[in-house]
């Protein structure tokens, strides 16, 4: 039916808005598939630490999406989805199966991401790794 796929800044609250549509999209009967780094149970860190590992991570999201997309169902893609050409690929799954592509990006001013990734204490993003760190 459609791909709805977040973009925004780490600790941006893309999640939550993934688990707000999902909720929505499900009381309206649809059948709803969310991709994201937990349920391929891929640690944040570890999955974005180098080049090679962020390849890896992309790839598996990107197969977990192909297998996810359907025309009967809403695919909620909740990742960075940072790099344009990526986004791209994904829209291209989208057109392949013949379902509707969305991107919904999740401004946060930045000190709100750095308070909540914060607050996350060690499930946070690395200081190394959060790109929110480094905006100012």
């Amino acid at each position: 039916m459609v791909l709805v796929v977040l973009c925004g800044q780490p600790c941006s609250g893309k999640s939550w808005v993934a688990d707000q549509l999902a909720s929505r999209f499900a009381a309206d009967g649809q059948d709803v598939v969310k991709v994201d780094e937990p349920s391929l149970h891929l640690q944040r860190n570890a999955a974005y630490a180098d080049a090679s590992s962020e390849k890896s991570t992309r790839g598996a999201l990107r197969a977990a999406v192909d297998r996810a997309i359907t025309r009967k169902s809403v695919t909620l893609m909740d990742s960075l989805n940072n790099i344009k050409g990526y986004r791209y690929e994904l829209w291209c799954l989208a057109r392949a199966a013949s379902t509707k592509y969305c991107m919904v990006h999740v401004d946060t001013i930045t000190e709100q991401c750095r308070a909540w990734n914060a607050g996350r204490g060690g499930e946070g993003y690395a200081d190394s790794m959060c790109v929110c760190r480094a905006a100012i």
